[in-house]
């Protein structure tokens, strides 16, 4: 690594005279000529950004995590002035051609880097902001980062945990197991062990402390395993073979007494026990229910419980389920809504009322616009979302793989802003992260990461 990356990331002294040498950060004074040495500015270190929906594992117990939200504020720099027409404020070359998830974490360095990973590949990238390009980093003994092919698309997620010493360790799902990968950037290197030796099934989420992922062990039983924050195995729970139509499990979600993986066939729940220790349980969806995962997130109600939007095909309408009741409760609604967790669109109005309730005076099939909303931020309210034309309902739309145009947008609740135009085929796998005070949305067919700046 150059001199000059490793100054940037490590905010070390430097000397006027030798800008490229490098001194110890406790360093105040040139040993060559006892020149003062020039002190960097303080690093500022943003909250980290967690793929995909800028989460952190170090969370409160009783919040509900998995849903599409972040804590940042998502507040993008003179928006009021800004067009879907105008260029973006930043450009940023992909690692490679391929699927790519981002970081935005410290990795033995005072400041947060970029870290991009490529799930199916097991490539791990640094982007270098003196070099102005990516590098690949490697394991000390040329070990391989084992991929993932089960969890791609929109139920990837991982987990973070960062130390005081601004190390980072990455918790991800792999066919080997629940990987924690501790990145060293200076180094250019990673360290790396799994927990569990069997494909993970599904994602990685935060819970009582731990990280938990379940795992198909060669037997067919599934397990979901644990660790701890610094990767170290932690209690697991063992439950008999699952359905062989079960699918792919979706995002987790998790409260203060469950945490939840779900899928076609059911939902995979990890529950906690009042006298301490957890179980599992696999529990199929009811008579006649399919849940309709494309529609973004189970809704958070006001009360703490959480939705499920499902496909009744005996009566042919649309009910949620309440996921997180002692009894069966559902709700019926006239039509899907996209939701985020705590906020819900109707066509292109976001909506301050449940899913299931249609307003006084709403909008019909008539409307020409549909926004998609991306992630929440739960510190500003704002949605960064999609505007699509209405030219087959929102169902259609979503089962399309035709490029479209799409417009990103943010609303602000009382306003909403498009801010750039892209033409992609199913924009909603568009990847956002916030680094270094910038909003950046990635897409696999763009040759481009484009970026905007967020208001300080």
């Amino acid at each position: 690594m150059s001199a000059a990356d490793l100054q940037q990331l490590l905010s070390l002294p430097y000397s006027a005279s030798d800008p490229l040498a490098l001194f110890p950060p406790e360093f105040r004074f040139d040993p060559r000529q006892g020149q003062p040495l020039q002190l960097p500015a303080e690093p500022v270190s943003p909250a980290a950004w967690v793929p995909a929906f800028g989460h952190s594992a170090q969370q409160r117990a009783t919040d509900v995590s998995g849903l599409r939200q972040t804590a940042q504020l998502l507040q993008i720099a003179g928006l009021a002035q800004r067009q879907e027409t105008d260029a973006a404020d930043h450009l940023l070359k992909p690692p490679a051609a391929g699927d790519f998830e981002f970081f935005s974490v410290p990795a033995g360095t005072q400041a947060p880097v970029l870290l991009a990973l490529e799930p199916g590949k097991g490539l791990l990238y640094v982007w270098l902001p003196a070099s102005l390009q990516w590098a690949l980093l490697d394991h000390p003994q040329d070990h391989l980062l084992a991929s993932c092919l089960q969890t791609r698309g929109a139920a990837w997620r991982a987990e973070v945990s960062t130390q005081a010493t601004g190390h980072s360790r990455l918790f991800v799902p792999t066919d080997e197991g629940l990987a924690c990968i501790t990145p060293d950037v200076p180094g250019l290197a990673f360290s790396v062990s799994y927990v569990g030796q069997a494909p993970a099934m599904g994602s990685p989420i935060q819970w009582m402390g731990q990280i938990w992922a379940p795992l198909r062990m060669a037997d067919g039983t599934v397990q979901i395993v644990s660790c701890d924050l610094q990767g170290q195995p932690g209690p697991g729970v063992t439950l008999a073979a699952l359905p062989a139509e079960v699918g792919a499990l979706q995002t987790p979600v998790a409260d203060a007494r469950r945490a939840m993986w779900l899928s076609d066939a059911g939902r995979l729940v990890l529950n906690r026990r009042s006298a301490g220790g957890v179980d599992a349980v696999f529990l199929p969806w009811p008579e006649g229910l399919t849940p309709a995962f494309d529609f973004g997130a189970p809704y958070l109600a006001s009360n703490g419980e959480l939705w499920q939007l499902c496909w009744n095909s005996g009566q042919k309408i649309y009910e949620y389920l309440n996921l997180t009741a002692a009894q069966e409760m559902r709700m019926q609604a006239l039509q899907p809504r996209m939701s985020t967790g705590g906020v819900n669109f109707r066509f292109a109005q976001r909506q301050r009322t449940a899913p299931w309730e249609e307003p006084d005076q709403g909008h019909d099939g008539a409307e020409v616009a549909i926004v998609l909303p991306m992630v929440e931020s739960t510190a500003s309210q704002n949605i960064l979302g999609l505007r699509l034309d209405n030219t087959s309902g929102l169902a259609g739309m979503l089962r399309s793989s035709e490029r479209m145009r799409t417009a990103l947008v943010l609303d602000e609740g009382t306003r909403q802003t498009a801010f750039a135009v892209l033409t992609v085929a199913m924009p909603w796998r568009l990847r956002w992260f916030v680094h270094g005070g910038v909003l950046w949305a990635f897409h696999a067919q763009l040759q481009s990461i484009q970026g905007w700046e967020l208001q300080a």
